[in-house]
């Protein structure tokens, strides 16, 4: 899925933070340079489930029945590739070098900080060697740098705008495994006693959130962190339940 803006101002509290094409355009006389993947987009999903009611001692009476029998296991599965992001930077412009008009003209003026088209808006996506990075584990886990990632961004010309695309990188991928064993009890013909035990993301899988992510500020070119997942969602959940029917 591709748009020029996913959102409007709401998406300054996205994952995504304040960068350009997300509440802020780029270059208002040119909102082509946006156009890029939805922040909304995720490419691949999988999900699957799966009941088993339990064969085993299902015609039995007694107490082979109510122990044994009248078992129901059931599970979903969950795949997904990860969602759109984009590294930007949000400092103030710092010029450097000879910044007069004949040095401006001559390129010996330099911006070294933020806010690369000298629009007033810090939200501008850099210049990068690299279109997309498939970061480790490591990575996410650190920050790419801090795990001997070369740094690929740097500043393009005084008043230009990066050639990083917007949302060009993509986050982290998900994995769930649920999974649920029931078992239901019979009194006569009427009452049902149902016993549930459930459990989420059952192999404790680490799912990265992106760098963006709870206001981390990792998706910052300037970041010392960058790259470092913003925080993981939610580890192996256990819960047990009792429902009475009559």
């Amino acid at each position: 899925v591709l748009d020029g803006g996913s959102t409007w101002h709401s998406g300054a509290t996205s994952s995504n933070g304040a960068a350009a094409g997300e509440g802020y355009v780029t270059d208002q006389s040119r909102p082509q340079i946006d156009y890029g993947n939805s922040i909304f987009d995720i490419r691949h999903r999988v999900v699957a489930n799966y009941v088993w009611d339990m064969p085993f001692f299902k015609n039995s009476s007694g107490f082979l029945a109510n122990v044994l029998g009248n078992w129901r296991y059931n599970g979903i599965i969950a795949f997904q590739t990860g969602a759109h992001w984009q590294p930007f930077i949000s400092t103030a412009p710092k010029l450097t070098g000879t910044c007069t008009q004949a040095g401006v003209g001559a390129g010996l003026c330099i911006n070294t900080g933020g806010d690369y088209n000298l629009d007033g808006n810090r939200n501008d996506r850099p210049n990068s060697t690299i279109s997309n990075f498939s970061p480790s584990k490591a990575d996410w886990t650190v920050g790419w740098f801090n795990n001997g990632v070369p740094n690929p961004f740097s500043s393009p010309c005084l008043g230009c705008v990066g050639n990083l695309h917007r949302n060009s990188f993509v986050g982290p991928s998900y994995t769930d495994f649920d999974m649920s064993l029931f078992k239901i009890l019979k009194f006569g013909e009427r009452v049902n006693i149902e016993f549930r035990a459930e459990a989420f993301n059952i192999f404790n899988h680490t799912n990265f959130q992106l760098p963006g992510a709870n206001n981390a500020g990792h998706n910052k070119i300037n970041n010392s962190a960058f790259g470092e997942a913003g925080g993981a969602f939610d580890p192996r959940e256990l819960q047990f339940g009792l429902k009475f029917a009559f």
